[in-house]
């Protein structure tokens, strides 16, 4: 158990040095998800504007779609609809075209809608005991960020047929804590800090700083796929 503690300590500390902020619990409560009807289908992202999307199709209600898992475009997002739970089923391709799934919970904080990321494509966890390669070339490089699972947070913004997505920025948050000018449950790894607050500690915690641009720099902008 101790080595498996220590390993978790390990790929949590990989995360913060990549940039993202882990969190043990989500950002989410269950009577705030909701649904926003304009996000699923496909979407392709900034650096990828020009791509062609191999077996792209659109639905009856003239939503893009493709037919994973035969996609082979880098940057390409698939949000799929659960309504039943209010979520949202995501596929990313990375750059080296390597698909991830996570489950996505949308909810709004005083105006602004954000994301909780969290993975759940497990399949290709390759486990022998102790020992875990986070650094297997068959994961995803946003999944390899959460292994082992942990959520991750972003501000989202729907802009004129686009979405926008900022993740939390790291560096800014940790800075923030080293100067003690914030309060919230964590706690430090050598490379840098793990949100360890329940949902409601944590809502007040993103509202506070969703208006800073530190806080939530360099968006991707996703569009539709001409």
């Amino acid at each position: 158990m101790k080595s498996r503690n220590v390993l978790m300590l390990f790929v949590l500390s990989v995360f913060l040095f990549q940039g993202c902020i882990p969190s043990l619990h989500p950002l989410y409560t269950k009577e705030k998800l909701l649904l926003k009807k304009e996000l699923k289908g496909l979407w392709i992202d900034d650096d990828n504007t020009d791509a062609e999307i191999e077996n792209l199709f659109f639905s009856s209600d003239d939503i893009p779609m493709a037919k994973d898992p035969e996609v082979k475009t880098p940057g390409v997002w698939i949000f799929e609809e659960n309504k039943k739970h209010k979520k949202y089923t995501l596929t990313y391709y990375d750059e080296d075209r390597k698909p991830a799934i996570f489950d996505v919970h949308l909810i709004k904080l005083a105006g602004d809608y954000f994301f909780n990321f969290y993975p759940t494509d497990d399949i290709k966890i390759g486990v022998k005991g102790d020992q875990i390669d986070y650094f297997d070339k068959r994961f995803n490089d946003f999944e390899s960020f959460h292994y082992y699972p942990v959520n991750s947070f972003a501000k989202i913004s729907f802009e004129k047929g686009q979405v926008k997505i900022a993740l939390f920025n790291a560096d800014y948050l940790g800075k923030l804590l080293d100067q003690k000018r914030i309060r919230i449950k964590h706690e430090k790894t050598q490379s840098g800090y793990i949100l360890t607050a329940k949902p409601e500690e944590l809502q007040k915690f993103i509202q506070k700083y969703s208006d800073d641009e530190k806080a939530f720099p360099d968006p991707v902008t996703l569009t539709r796929p001409l």
